[in-house]
């Protein structure tokens, strides 16, 4: 259904002879498309060092004052990568942007907490998470 509403739409700018209007944040779009293959390449790493989905719903840690699942946090990160933050880009809105900011800043803390425990560490797991740990970080400003 996505698609046909999209060829419609498109279409019909075709017939007006109108383009698309330019993507607001293209640095921050390739960022975040960059945050996704690092969240792939953790778990793939997690897999490869034995912390296949069953061992990470196992492994626990305290977080903002809850017991969390290593699974939930690496999954609620990669939800922001996949799906959160490109729908707030692409709905426009100026204060979407703080809104990407201020989750970025939470997932830096979960992953600096993964990155403490002792079953992450010295680890294929480490460096993936240090990689990743890194590129949040680096999360650009919004340029107008």
């Amino acid at each position: 259904m996505r698609f046909w509403t999209a060829f419609w739409h498109a279409l019909r700018l075709t017939l007006r002879g109108q383009t698309p209007p330019a993507l607001q944040h293209p640095h921050l779009l390739e960022w975040v498309r960059q945050l996704a293959a690092l969240m792939d390449a953790v778990y793939a790493a997690a897999d490869e060092a034995q912390l296949d989905r069953a061992r990470r719903q196992t492994l626990t840690l305290r977080l903002d004052g809850r017991v969390m699942t290593v699974e939930t946090v690496l999954s609620t990160v990669r939800f922001h990568a996949r799906d959160e933050y490109p729908s707030l880009l692409r709905s426009g809105l100026a204060s979407n942007l703080l809104g990407i900011h201020a989750s970025n800043i939470n997932d830096r803390y979960w992953i600096s907490r993964l990155q403490a425990l002792p079953e992450m560490q010295a680890t294929p797991v480490a460096a993936a998470l240090q990689r990743l740990a890194d590129h949040l970080e680096a999360l650009p400003t919004a340029k107008t």
